[in-house]
């Protein structure tokens, strides 16, 4: 080797540690600089506490919930810092582009700067903040803030974590509803829906966003009218009333969270239980027989529901006319030929239904004796029980 090529390589060489130890520099700068201000509790740091409550270990996560409802309100400056926290530029330089370094630079920087988390880290702080509730006010800017965040892992949780603090976050989530991303607006919809009645001041900007273009958006401001309680119980009957889709089922669904008889709302189910849709069918027939009710408008609709196109509908009218009891004799022939149904499943349902009707279904007994051998077993066991509950047979003169 001549000495041009001996000088050449010994650069090389100098050039190498020289960028091992600016790398080495450069790490220990940023472990510095990048470190969000945090607040020792019980000998560990709060990022250590959120990297352990966002951990694989159950047990370990659950030490580290209860480290953080220890620490309450001290806990909130340093998970606001959290919840802007991102990887350093070395950090996201290293791992991004780590293939492609020589080996020797490589191993050094991959043993020295430590792996991205800042998404999880934020992810955990937000619903650490979640568990601290209303004493985590104070983030309310910055959780407002990550709603508008392009992972939805992250604005879910700042929106549980809104939804947790309670009245003091319904200002920011009223000022999402009108976001033109429908991701925001979602997490703002859902956000007041899980405050319930706490989020009553905001009920006259939530009604209008069952109309939403976002249909996704629609169906949760319905469930979050809902969960309001009393006060969206006259939007949601007129949902049912005059919607469509998905929105009028998930106000249908609704319903059964009202603790007060709601019997202005049977008028509307029933014409619901004749709806284009056999989603919204289903769910009128289910609602009703949620409601408990008997009246003879409802049964006859649980009754028509039985010859329904869609095998889902009759198997929903047959457990209507079940849950019914007693009270619904008036189903028990159109029940009679829903025995003879290729679906195993509803000829199931039309026997118990029949068997909880009890001696007014007495006129069954003939069909319900010819499915003794029905090939499926469960009929065969709803057949029997149904023919004990009903009256016995006159006796032979």
């Amino acid at each position: 080797m001549n000495m041009s090529a001996v000088g050449i390589a010994s650069r090389r060489r100098w050039w190498l540690v020289a960028a091992m130890i600016a790398a080495g520099l450069f790490v220990l700068f940023l472990s510095v600089r990048q470190q969000p201000e945090d607040y020792i509790f019980k000998g560990k740091t709060l990022a250590d506490w959120c990297r352990q409550f966002c951990g694989s270990d159950s047990s370990k996560r659950e030490e580290a919930k209860q480290a953080i409802e220890q620490m309450g309100p001290a806990a909130v400056p340093g998970l606001v810092a959290l919840l802007r926290f991102k990887d350093s530029a070395l950090t996201q330089g290293v791992y991004a582009h780590a293939r492609t370094l020589p080996q020797t630079i490589r191993d050094f920087l991959l043993k020295r700067v430590p792996p991205p988390d800042a998404a999880a880290l934020r992810v955990s702080a937000a619903r650490a903040l979640g568990i601290l509730g209303p004493v985590a006010g104070p983030a309310v800017p910055v959780l407002g803030k990550a709603l508008h965040d392009p992972s939805r892992t992250f604005w879910s949780e700042a929106a549980v974590a809104l939804s947790r603090i309670g009245p003091e976050a319904v200002p920011e989530l009223r000022k999402g509803l009108k976001d033109p991303s429908s991701n925001v607006r979602f997490a703002c919809v859902y956000a007041l829906g899980e405050m319930g009645p706490k989020a009553v001041t905001v009920l006259a900007d939530l009604i209008p966003m069952v109309k939403d273009p976002d249909e996704a958006v629609a169906v949760a401001a319905t469930q979050a009218l809902a969960k309001i309680g009393s006060p969206g119980l006259t939007a949601l009957l007129d949902i049912i009333n005059t919607g469509h889709g998905p929105v009028r089922e998930a106000a249908a669904a609704g319903l059964p969270a009202f603790q007060a008889p709601l019997r202005s709302a049977l008028p509307f189910l029933v014409r619901m239980s004749r709806d284009a849709s056999a989603i919204n069918r289903r769910r009128a027939l289910e609602t009703l027989s949620a409601m408990r009710a008997t009246e003879r408008p409802v049964l006859m609709a649980y009754t028509n529901g039985l010859k329904d196109v869609s095998v889902e509908v009759r198997v929903a009218a047959a457990k209507a006319l079940e849950s019914a009891g007693r009270g619904a004799g008036i189903g028990v022939p159109a029940l009679i030929d829903a025995l003879k149904d290729d679906n195993a499943q509803l000829r199931e349902s039309a026997a118990r239904a029949l068997g909880a009707i009890g001696p007014a279904a007495h006129p069954a007994r003939e069909a319900l004796a010819r499915l003794g051998d029905d090939p499926n077993e469960s009929v065969r066991i709803a057949v029997q029980e149904a023919i004990a509950r009903l009256a016995p047979e006159p006796a032979q003169p």
